[in-house]
């Protein structure tokens, strides 16, 4: 199993919004950079999310996400486009806790090219995300 995003990798990342469109402070690119002290920071506004192009045919078989407590995407879905269904569909429904602490899903997603995090409600009453560690792992599908 290897690391499917980040520098090092062909994905790119967007999301939906970033707090005061400060890109280099609160960008996508804090949540791969493996730094603890930088983070996505949404703006405002329920229905946040994440959207993973890997440019390539991955199997994911596991995310790890380190939020900020207070600021956490609780009710999330995963959805995912794949090679024979281009068309973005769930692929599970998750919780997160309302928690610094690294938390983990365990996936089983094959051949997929695109990966969508969608936060249905954040803990925080004005619907911000802050996400300082998203890491997707899987194999590239060959």
């Amino acid at each position: 199993m290897t690391l499917l995003v980040g520098p090092a990798t062909p994905t790119t990342c967007r999301v939906s919004s970033v707090l005061n469109k400060d890109r280099t402070q609160y960008g996508a690119q804090n949540m791969f950079d493996g730094v603890d002290d930088t983070c996505w920071n949404s703006a405002q506004g329920h229905g946040q999310q994440v959207c993973l192009l890997f440019h390539r045919v991955v199997h994911v078989k596991r995310m790890e996400l380190m939020f900020q407590g207070g600021f956490v995407g609780e009710d999330a879905r995963v959805l995912i486009a794949t090679q024979a269904t281009p068309e973005l569909h769930v692929a599970t429904e998750c919780h997160f806790n309302d928690s610094n602490e690294l938390q983990t899903l365990e996936l089983d997603c094959a051949d997929v090219t695109q990966l969508r995090l969608q936060f249905d409600r954040s803990s925080d009453f004005y619907g911000r995300v802050l996400l300082y560690h998203c890491r997707v792992y899987g194999d590239e599908t060959l």
